[in-house]
């Protein structure tokens, strides 16, 4: 596990297995700007449609086109339809000749970009109006920012108003800062576009954690900054994450990685084993609570977890503690920094 955690957390060139699989260009002429919004996209047009809407509606901000790549090589679907339909210059659309999963799409959509910049947006989230002239202004200013994560809201199927922006600070994110969790899926998300190819993109083995592993080698390679503006509304509902299977996936590919953050922490054993006992007691109790009947038979073996409610409370103290710790670091710079 040891040889596999650390190729995990290693840069590789990830773009190239994907390279005999071309994608087709449907619509639209890639013209270099200074950001391109990019939208992977698989089958959901419904929701691709507020999607494709919130980055038409940009204020601010001009130097910027649309990048769709769809993971469906189906010809003349309903998604094709439907962009093929935009009457917008910014729009320009790819189909992929075969699927290239999750990570694949994301990483050629990064190769298919011509911009400096690229804010990834998933197929059923939405951008704030203001996403990309507040990202620039705060670049104008920190020019050596490689990846900027803004603030994220949640919302189920009723789209929301988009919240009034207050100026917010922005602060450096570092390794330490994963360690409770990953917050920061790569949806309403600037990145450079250089930083990612320097990274290799996303890696396929990390699935369904590649976001995780992605985060923490870019925190501790690049330039991370958080902008604590929410400039994305993150849709939240029941979809392949909530799976049996997923679910058991998440806890067996985020334990070596927890244990791995909490190494590099020089962390004591028991502190670093209360975040992975902590984490894998949370899915087990969502999986008890969504998959009931099955749970007797679920396997569990390998996983770090609680043996008793005395052993699940002290975890549950030192997570708290630390994470307390963690946020501390920043306090400052909340306080002293310029605020967007």
């Amino acid at each position: 596990m040891e040889k596999v955690i650390k190729w995990l957390m290693t840069p590789h060139d990830n773009f190239a297995r994907y390279s005999g699989t071309p994608s087709i260009p449907v619509c639209g002429t890639p013209v270099p700007h200074k950001v391109t919004i990019a939208i992977p996209t698989y089958k959901r047009t419904v929701t691709l449609r507020a999607t494709v809407e919130s980055a038409l509606a940009q204020k601010g901000f001009d130097d910027y086109d649309i990048l769709i790549c769809d993971n469906n090589p189906e010809r003349g679907d309903e998604t094709e339809a439907y962009v093929s339909s935009l009457s917008s210059d910014r729009i320009v659309y790819y189909k992929h000749s075969e699927n290239l999963g999750m990570t694949g799409n994301w990483n050629r959509i990064v190769e298919l970009c011509k911009s400096e910049y690229l804010a990834m947006v998933h197929d059923d989230d939405l951008l704030h109006p203001e996403f990309l002239s507040r990202c620039m202004r705060i670049l104008s200013d920190k020019p050596d920012i490689d990846c900027l994560y803004p603030k994220k809201l949640r919302f189920s199927e009723d789209v929301p108003e988009y919240p009034t922006l207050k100026a917010e600070p922005v602060f450096r994110l570092r390794m330490r800062d994963y360690l409770p969790g990953n917050p920061d899926a790569p949806t309403g998300v600037l990145f450079r576009r250089d930083a990612i190819l320097s990274l290799g993109g996303w890696k396929e083995e990390a699935y369904p954690s590649a976001d995780y592993y992605f985060n923490v080698l870019a925190a501790q390679k690049l330039r991370v900054y958080r902008y604590e503006a929410p400039l994305c509304m993150y849709r939240w509902s029941v979809n392949e994450s909530q799976r049996l299977e997923t679910l058991l996936a998440f806890m067996r590919s985020c334990q070596p990685l927890k244990e791995w953050i909490g190494t590099r922490m020089h962390l004591p054993g028991c502190w670093k084993k209360a975040f992975v006992r902590q984490f894998n007691a949370f899915i087990r109790d969502k999986i008890k609570e969504n998959y009931g009947a099955e749970f007797p038979s679920v396997d569990f073996s390998g996983l770090e977890l609680p043996r008793d409610g005395r052993e699940a409370a002290a975890d549950s103290r030192i997570t708290h503690t630390l994470g307390r710790l963690i946020s501390a670091t920043h306090f400052f710079d909340r306080r002293l920094c310029r605020r967007y």
